[in-house]
């Protein structure tokens, strides 16, 4: 499959350097998404196998699809960028051709459910979530009991169905997550150079 991924310079280098590249850590996350992310990881274990090297925690984004169908490749633009503790003030958006059992495809839109920590469907329906919610407080999930995790993490599945059910719908916005990126997949690389931070 083709994806696009945009990593800092740095990364690209280490790419053209080892001939593979990953991430290492997760330190622009705040502590808040750390959950969402290691349950994307466990996600990935579960549907295209583990790390290839222990010293991989962590997935790398890239898009599938960015907009619909017609466009399927991300603009080359600041909304694509990170752009966040990037030392070279340089990022690369790398075309990727990809094995299909080396990336696990979501829904964009709908992993923002994750997230936030919220229940697809589930939210506020059921009196074992409401009730946890008022002892634990709202995102606090790592504090609810397990059965009632587990009905969160279960319905959070639901940003894996990228298939639409309607005619008239389709999914506009498609990730995909992978473990790491080898030189052999690269199709092409372009260079962005982050805009300057906003000062006051």
């Amino acid at each position: 499959m083709i994806i696009w991924t945009t990593q800092q310079k740095e990364f690209y280098d280490e790419l053209m350097r080892n001939g593979v590249a990953f991430c290492r850590q997760l330190s622009d996350l705040g502590n808040d998404m750390v959950l969402a992310y290691r349950w994307m990881a466990d996600q990935m274990r579960k549907r295209i196998g583990e790390p290839p090297l222990p010293e991989i925690q962590y997935p790398v984004w890239a898009w599938y699809q960015y907009g619909s169908g017609k466009w399927r490749k991300p603009p080359l633009s600041e909304n694509t960028m990170s752009c966040g503790d990037c030392p070279s003030g340089v990022e690369v958006m790398m075309e990727l051709d990809v094995p299909d059992n080396q990336a696990l495809l979501s829904d964009f839109d709908l992993w923002h459910i994750p997230l936030n920590y919220s229940g697809y469907l589930i939210h506020h329906k059921r009196s074992s979530l409401k009730k946890a919610e008022k002892l634990f407080g709202y995102r606090n999930l790592e504090k609810f009991p397990p059965d009632v995790q587990k009905k969160y993490f279960k319905s959070w599945e639901k940003i894996f169905e990228i298939r639409p059910k309607h005619k008239s719908s389709y999914t506009k916005y498609i990730q995909a997550t992978l473990w790491w990126v080898k030189k052999e997949w690269l199709v092409s690389a372009e260079k962005m150079v982050c805009p300057m931070p906003f000062s006051r």
